[in-house]
């Protein structure tokens, strides 16, 4: 069973924790914070944290193998979706909706239609 987390801390290691704006993760909800891998992180940008999610983040969660990356751009109205593709995130093209395969009995079809 998936559940969406909202602002909660992930333990990447003894040295990274990260704080994303909401998560798809596999299985119990945590108490405290996430120590597991989610499938599927979304960050809203902002102007202080528009750079971050970009880049760092970015590679942070391509290094990690985060299967799915959405950067979402209120001020732009834009969302990017990004796929792990053989280790790399590859921008996703869609419309109005999305199809995120969270494992191989799961998919999420979400209408991101306004």
């Amino acid at each position: 069973m998936f559940k969406v987390l909202v602002e909660i801390d992930w333990i990447v290691d003894k040295n990274t924790i990260v704080h994303p704006d909401l998560c798809v993760v596999e299985g119990e909800i945590p108490v405290e914070y996430l120590k597991k891998r989610p499938v599927l992180i979304t960050e809203i940008t902002s102007n202080s944290t528009v750079l971050k999610d970009r880049t760092a983040k970015f590679e942070l969660y391509q290094s990690q193998e985060i299967p799915y990356y959405l950067i979402s751009d209120p001020a732009n109205q834009q969302l990017q979706i990004f796929r792990l593709v053989d280790g790399q995130y590859q921008p996703q093209n869609f419309s109005s909706s999305f199809l995120f395969e969270l494992n191989d009995q799961c998919l999420l079809d979400v209408d991101l239609g306004t």
